[in-house]
């Protein structure tokens, strides 16, 4: 239940990801994983909305500045949609994750979508063809199936 607190598991894979000026990430979240985020060098504008359809906070978004100088890690619980933007010239950020590659679902919504677009300078933005080619935020919340086991509860 997401009153009770949960421990954050062990975090068994690195990764890290480098992203030029004006790059945008996202959204993606990864069901029944969770992920530390650490930015080591630059600033981004990170976004995360709850999609956890049993939580108090479903729907609702939080962003973050993330500075190499200054606050710079998150961590980044089952449920939680992920992405961001880059700031500075560059960024370089590390993942840690309880989960390794392919292990879980991964699930990727356009930042396009109006409830989050105001977030995020889509003006001049680089994206990817997968970001730009994923659905609207609406459209992946009707998916069937999106929701099963989003958390990693049984």
């Amino acid at each position: 239940s997401s009153s009770q607190e949960r421990e954050c598991p062990e975090m068994l894979l690195d990764s890290i990801s480098e992203s030029e000026h004006n790059v945008i990430r996202g959204m993606h979240i990864q069901i029944a994983q969770w992920q530390q985020i650490t930015i080591l060098k630059g600033i981004v504008n990170d976004l995360m909305i709850d999609l956890n359809p049993d939580s108090e906070t479903y729907l609702k978004h939080y962003m973050q500045r993330l500075d190499s100088s200054g606050v710079n890690q998150l961590l980044i619980s089952p449920g939680i949609a992920h992405g961001f933007q880059v700031l500075s010239d560059s960024a370089i950020m590390s993942y840690k994750s309880s989960k390794y590659y392919g292990e879980t679902s991964e699930y990727v919504f356009n930042v396009s979508s109006p409830e989050i677009a105001p977030f995020f300078n889509l003006q001049n933005s680089i994206q990817s063809e997968r970001d730009l080619l994923a659905p609207q935020l609406s459209e992946l919340l009707e998916t069937q199936g999106f929701l099963q086991n989003i958390d990693g509860s049984s």
